[in-house]
C-alpha cells in the first residue's frame, strides 16, 4: 500500500509538472491558455526599458515593459529576447486585460508571472497573429499593480508597439515588444523620405551646375 501511495504520488508529481510546463506555452492562433507558475525568471541583462502611461479619465495608470537579454534560465527554445511587463492602475476602476502588440512572426510564447509581485494576477493568455493578449483574475484594483509577467521568446530583435489597457473602458499606450508593428515601421519611412528627396535635389543641383 505505501508502495503505491508514493508511486501515485510521483506519477501526480511529473503530471503536475507537465501540465504547468504545456500551460505556459502559448502558441500563436491556440486556444486561451492558463498562465502557471514560472519554472524560471528572467535574469538577463537590461537591454530596454520604458513605463508610459495611459489616461481615459477613468482608466488610468501605467505599462511597463522591460527587455532582457542572455537570460540563463530561459526555457529551452525562448532563449532570444525576454519582456517583463506590469500594469499599474491609478484611475477610478480596474485593469482586467492588457493586449500587447508586436507578436507577429511568432510561432509561440512562453508566458509565466512571478505571484506576489502585484494585487492583480494574470490567469489566461492568448498569441493571435501580432497580438499577445492577457487576462487578469482578481484584476488590478485601483492603486494596485499586476504580478511581474515574464514573456519569453525566440526573438532576435524588439521595437516599441502599440498596447492597450482595458476593463470596459479602453486605454492606448505602448510596449517593448519583439517586432515593430508595420504601421510603426511606415512611419518611420515617411520619416526619412523628406531627407531623400532633399538629396535627391541637392545632387541634381550640383550636376546641373
Amino acid at each position: 500500500m505505501k508502495k503505491l501511495i508514493t508511486t501515485l504520488a510521483a506519477a501526480g508529481a511529473l503530471a503536475s509538472t507537465v501540465a504547468t510546463s504545456q500551460a505556459q506555452i502559448v502558441v500563436n492562433g491556440g486556444p486561451l491558455t492558463p498562465v502557471a507558475t514560472p519554472t524560471s525568471t528572467g535574469s538577463g541583462a537590461t537591454v530596454a526599458s520604458q513605463s508610459p502611461t495611459f489616461s481615459t479619465g477613468i482608466q488610468d495608470g501605467s505599462l511597463s515593459s522591460t527587455v532582457l537579454s542572455g537570460d540563463l534560465l530561459a526555457p529551452v527554445g525562448y532563449t532570444g529576447y525576454t519582456f517583463v511587463y506590469q500594469v499599474s492602475e491609478t484611475g477610478s476602476t480596474t485593469v482586467n486585460t492588457i493586449s500587447l502588440d508586436g507578436y507577429a512572426g511568432l510561432g509561440s510564447v512562453f508566458v509565466s508571472i512571478v505571484p506576489g509581485t502585484g494585487a492583480g494576477v494574470p490567469d489566461y493568455a492568448q498569441l493571435a497573429g501580432d497580438t499577445l493578449t492577457i487576462d487578469l483574475f482578481p484584476n488590478t484594483p485601483t492603486g494596485g499593480s499586476s504580478d511581474l509577467i515574464y514573456v519569453f521568446t525566440s526573438a532576435d530583435s524588439y521595437g516599441v508597439n502599440g498596447a492597450t489597457a482595458d476593463d470596459g473602458v479602453s486605454a492606448n499606450t505602448t510596449d517593448l515588444a519583439p517586432v515593430p508593428e508595420p504601421s510603426t515601421v511606415m512611419a518611420g519611412a515617411l520619416m526619412i523620405l523628406p531627407l531623400g528627396f532633399g538629396a535627391f535635389r541637392a545632387l541634381r543641383k550640383e550636376r546641373i551646375a
